[in-house]
């Protein structure tokens, strides 16, 4: 606990928890401090604390456009915690500590990206992105564990303060089978794919100011979508009926401007070309908000050709710790979502040297946690 006078009363302030050994992970959400703080303990380790520059440098790691994250450091004025940590460093923007009283609620910090992540203290209660301390892979493998299925092995992770494991890079693997090989065990990692994860390319238009699109029930055809193959990100519509596709075949599609009027085209293109053709020459992609609309961009052009709309999603992209990492140490040929069986969790395997392929989560394997708490 550090105390000190350069705010205009005698206040504490309480560092999270140490980054030694850890990764910094950016949280895509907006929290207030206080529900930022709770989000790292329960997903991760905590908010970061930084003890000196080299630490500081780590955010730095953080490519992302968004001005203002939340960090470790903030004034608790009722002096009550005795297990803060000792640490000085402090990076006020231009060198300058804050100078607003206590009543003002000032009282915690963010990393100013704009400024070269130095800090400005905020409002406690103000809604900011936020960076967790997302801890390492230790030597944890709960061999006293009967097997789990996927889900069952993070909630267990979870219980103890960690996550499945997040493998941030080859060391990180190189680690991750060291502790494999203990076990001579298949092993469940952190890596999913979330098939819900569906967005529309309307609504990640800065351009567009109709917000996001209401859910309804959307016209899967048969049992779609079924991601074959594990390639199949893209939603195309045949007559009335949707279905997945791989994002590089080339279909028909038509593009619609803010008004809802637009234009039908016959030239097959991918997705992500027909996106972008959208997008320059008019607003995007259509997005289908209910029944009446599904049928207007169905009869477009001709109603038997496939044609691209705007829903799409990012293939297994997610980890369960909410990690943007992308490395991916597949083995050859994964993962291909055999026959559409929609194997959606990732398993480090023995007989492949612990390379990774795909698997139905329901299946129960020994798994991996990342629990940054008791990592030394």
């Amino acid at each position: 606990i550090i105390k000190t006078s350069h705010w205009r009363r005698p206040i504490t302030l309480v560092l999270s928890t140490t980054l030694s050994g850890s990764n910094i992970v950016f949280i895509p959400k907006i929290k207030s401090w206080w529900d930022a703080q709770s989000y790292c303990r329960k997903h991760h380790t905590d908010l970061p604390s930084i003890r000196n520059l080299e630490e500081n440098s780590l955010v730095y790691q953080i490519h992302n456009l968004q001005a203002w994250k939340w960090i470790g450091l903030h004034r608790n004025l009722r002096s009550t915690w005795s297990d803060g940590s000792n640490s000085s460093y402090r990076n006020w923007k231009d060198n300058i500590p804050p100078t607003r009283p206590a009543w003002t609620e000032n009282n915690c910090t963010v990393a100013l990206s704009n400024n070269g992540w130095q800090w400005a203290d905020k409002q406690c209660n103000s809604k900011f992105n936020f960076l967790c301390n997302g801890g390492k892979i230790c030597s944890i493998l709960f061999q006293n564990v009967c097997s789990l299925t996927w889900s069952d092995a993070q909630s267990h992770c979870r219980q103890y303060g960690g996550d499945l494991a997040t493998v941030h890079g080859p060391e990180n693997q190189t680690r991750l089978v060291e502790v494999a090989r203990k076990y001579n065990s298949h092993v469940w990692i952190g890596l999913y794919d979330d098939v819900e994860s569906w967005t529309w390319s309307l609504s990640e238009n800065a351009n567009y100011s109709g917000g996001e699109v209401e859910p309804w029930s959307w016209p899967w055809r048969g049992h779609q979508p079924n991601n074959w193959e594990a390639t199949e990100g893209c939603i195309a519509i045949n007559r009335t009926t949707w279905l997945d596709a791989n994002c590089n075949n080339q279909y028909s599609f038509s593009c619609f401007d803010n008004d809802t009027k637009g234009e039908a085209l016959v030239e097959a293109l991918s997705w992500w070309d027909a996106q972008s053709y959208c997008r320059e020459h008019h607003t995007d992609l259509p997005s289908i908000r209910n029944i009446e609309e599904n049928k207007m961009v169905s009869n477009m052009n001709a109603p038997t050709l496939i044609k691209w709309i705007g829903l799409h999603r990012n293939l297994w992209s997610t980890w369960s710790d909410g990690s943007d990492t992308s490395y991916r140490d597949w083995k050859a040929g994964m993962p291909k979502n055999s026959h559409g069986t929609m194997t959606n969790c990732a398993l480090a395997q023995t007989d492949y040297g612990w390379q990774w392929s795909d698997y139905p989560c329901q299946n129960k394997y020994k798994f991996i946690c990342s629990v940054g708490k008791i990592c030394a």
